[in-house]
């Protein structure tokens, strides 16, 4: 049943990276601590915990590994992690030494509500590592001795049902061999199975075997049989996109896409490794397209050779979810390291259709045996709605103002600047460095390209003069915002011209025959477009007279939401440098302009600006005030974070619960400086998500047709040729049935 308030119904996965305290050779008492970190995280809500390599035995025992007293008691010890995990839904993975066809194996073992779902051991070693000298590696092609599957004595198993997925090359002979000598396969599937079929011709009648016939098939398991392998996933049945695989920090895993890598990691620690460590997490994390899990051993592990700092990291498409680490606590602690963070499973999933990130490589041609071929088991969740509500809520830190970071970093505002002025610089360039026209209203957008174009100047060794400026008061023009024009021109050193469009417009309202022009107080659409296509028509007629270009001024906010007069307006220019910037981070922008003084002797004019209502300036103000945008379309503290998240394909509902998770409360989470400290209600996100949702559909037949202009932050663009193709004739339909899903408070 969908519960929006739910992480599980809203695409995430809570996931945690645990260290306990591990004492070397005593697998009995470390079986103790992994079900105390299992049972802390379990009560969290927790869908995976990630335990480090070997943490059944401890990783530094050296040659204690081949003792058969330890390998006999690391299977008590799997035993009794297993029957404890019948109390919790968490699927756990721990590592542990299995002794597999008289070789012994580094392995990581997945456990889920009192069974063993399988058993992933490392492939590979590094030569020197002490892992080499104990543990058997792998060969990538044909003629490893790993069995399909393993006993494990004195621990208790059953059958699982394995899925078919992502089966390469063809059918090996020992595949055919084991359904030949079990002679329990339908007489369908002895016709279709021969030596050198391919597994995708045999995907439509393997879908038809019943569940022990498959099994048969791919590894014949038996009561109190696992699978081994290192090219296992485990995918959970009933909670989309939840796949995981297991690796390890000197063998990654290089398998069929999953969702989430559990790694098992058991290094000692030397200065700056664990700082190291997250940073390649990171990188790869954000290479991959995945979220990795980490777990390393700790404090208590050996310091005959080395030094251990017990570390924890969850890392998700470059960002850093969470981490944790044994140096952050008090000497002789004896508590277990975890770092706990929300996945966002469906994130991932439309992170990586949206910029096609590559699959990993298969196993090469032929494996030794089915094993060796990539094979999901699944598993099924129990129903979350048992666990407390404040564990099924989102705790991942959402920023409130997404455009302004960068894989969690904020942006450089500087940054930000060079870019939008060496775009203008190059479009100046290739047309023969014309002057710029620019209407200066003293708003926010107007503003912002008008310092790009100050700026653009200075580095052209151009002098300011060369910046046409020009205001267009009309019938509602403030004198507050028509003072800052002026205010800030003088201080830039721009010289600034006025053209009064009221007789214009008022001729245009009678040869229209418009009640406003025998004075009544009608401010309808075509009241508000006459000024707007007035202004633009003066631009445009000035730029032909001067030989120069019309800088547009429009944000990527008001395109989202359609806020602009088509063509003859201000949706029309010869180039937008504004394109780019949505309107809050061009907020960002001017604060730290004022604040770092780029722009001397303009800071109380930005200022003055910054601090003014947001407003076309169209409709006369009344006794209510100046006619305001936001009231109009919404806050665009809201809009734009619906519109960062739209961008990256999510649904209305999931929009909405993102929203609410970040606006809720005012008191939590990092407010950028100089930004007042509002809360909403889902109520209130609800209804302005509605009207971004109509607009923005309703809209798109001015983005179509968008003047260029630069994407300068990393958030997305709209631009209809290099990032936002959409036909323009598009119902909303499907989006707003979606709100449904949203509660009233």
């Amino acid at each position: 049943m969908f519960d929006f308030y739910s992480i599980y119904s809203q695409g995430f996965a809570r996931a945690a990276a645990c260290s306990p305290v591990i004492m070397p050779a005593q697998p009995a008492a470390n079986a103790r601590a992994i079900i105390d970190s299992a049972r802390q995280v379990a009560a969290e809500g927790t869908l995976l915990a990630v335990f480090p390599a070997l943490c059944v035995t401890g990783s530094s025992i050296g040659d204690l590994f081949f003792q058969s007293a330890l390998q006999q008691t690391t299977l008590e010890a799997i035993e009794t992690i297993r029957a404890a995990s019948q109390d919790f839904e968490t699927a756990l993975v721990i590592g542990a030494p299995l002794a597999v066809g008289g070789k012994l194996y580094s392995c990581g073992v997945v456990i889920h509500r009192g069974r063993v779902l399988g058993i992933v051991p490392q492939r590979h070693f590094s030569p020197h590592s002490d892992g080499s000298r104990y543990f058997a590696s792998i060969p990538d092609r044909a003629g490893s001795s790993l069995p399909d599957y393993v006993q494990l004595p004195g621990v208790q198993t059953e059958p699982e049902t394995v899925a078919m997925a992502s089966f390469v090359g063809d059918l090996p002979e020992s595949a055919v061999a084991i359904a030949s000598a079990d002679g329990d396969l339908s007489e369908s599937a002895e016709t279709n199975l021969s030596a050198g079929s391919s597994w995708g011709a045999a995907n439509d009648w393997i879908s038809d075997l019943d569940e022990s016939e498959r099994n048969t098939l791919l590894y014949g398991l038996q009561e109190n049989e696992v699978s081994i392998s290192p090219a296992l996933t485990f995918r959970a049945t009933n909670i989309e996109n939840f796949s995981f695989a297991v690796d390890f920090a000197d063998s990654p895993y290089e398998g069929t896409q999953v969702s989430i890598i559990a790694r098992l990691d058991a290094h000692p620690a030397v200065a700056g490794s664990t700082r190291a460590t997250r940073q390649i997490l990171r990188t790869e994390s954000e290479r991959r397209g995945i979220a990795i899990v980490s777990a390393n051993a700790g404090a208590w592990e050996s310091s005959t050779d080395g030094a251990w700092v017990a570390s924890g990291a969850i890392c998700e498409c470059g960002d850093e979810l969470a981490s944790a680490s044994e140096a952050e606590f008090p000497a002789e602690s004896s508590r277990a390291v975890i770092a706990s963070a929300d996945i966002d499973l469906e994130g991932i999933t439309l992170r990586n259709q949206r910029l096609g990130v590559p699959q990993p490589r298969q196993n090469a041609t032929h494996p030794a045996s089915p094993a060796m071929f990539p094979q999901s088991m699944t598993f099924t969740v129990p129903d979350m709605s048992a666990v407390p509500a404040p564990a099924r809520a989102l705790r991942r830190p959402l920023s409130r103002f997404p455009f302004q970071y960068d894989a969690g970093e904020p942006i450089d505002p500087g940054e930000v600047f060079a870019l939008q002025a060496s775009a203008l610089q190059t479009r100046l360039r290739a047309i023969g460095n014309p002057k710029i026209v620019l209407g200066v209203s003293g708003g926010l957008d107007s503003t912002q390209a008008l310092l790009v174009s100050a700026m653009v100047c200075d580095r052209a060794g151009r002098p300011r003069t060369d910046i046409l400026a020009y205001t267009l008061p009309g019938f509602a023009t403030s004198d507050t915002t028509k003072s800052n024009a002026y205010r800030l021109c003088e201080a830039l050193g721009v010289p600034l011209r006025e053209i009064d469009i009221k007789p214009a417009g008022m001729q245009m309202l009678k040869d229209l025959g418009h009640p406003y022009a025998d004075g009544e107080p009608v401010y309808d659409v075509t009241f508000e477009n006459v000024q707007a296509g007035l202004r633009a028509d003066y631009l445009f007629r000035i730029s032909g007279y001067e030989g120069a270009i019309v800088l547009g001024t429009g944000d990527l906010s008001e395109a989202a939401l359609g806020w602009a007069t088509f063509g003859v307006g201000d949706q029309m220019n010869h180039y937008n440098v504004n394109a780019g910037l949505p309107k809050t981070s061009m907020q960002y922008l001017i604060r730290w302009a004022i604040r770092t003084n780029q722009f001397e002797g303009a800071g109380e004019a930005l200022q003055a600006i910054l601090d003014t209502e947001i407003s076309p300036e169209l409709v006369p103000a009344d006794a209510q005030g100046m006619q305001s945008t936001q009231q109009k379309i919404g806050p665009y503290e809201l809009q734009d974070l619906h519109l960062y998240w739209l961008l990256r394909g999510f649904k209305p509902s999931r929009i909405a619960f993102m929203s609410y998770s970040a606006w809720k409360d005012a008191e939590s989470g990092i407010w950028p400086e100089g930004v007042a400290r509002r809360e909403y209600t889902l109520e209130e996100i609800k209804h302005w998500l509605e009207i971004f949702i109509r607009r923005f559909f309703s809209q798109q037949f001015k983005r179509s047709t968008s003047p260029n202009g630069p994407q300068v932050l990393p958030g997305g663009s709209l631009s209809p040729l290099a990032a936002w193709r959409m036909p323009s004739d598009i119902s909303a339909a499907t989006w707003l049935a979606d709100l449904d899903k949203i509660p009233n408070e």
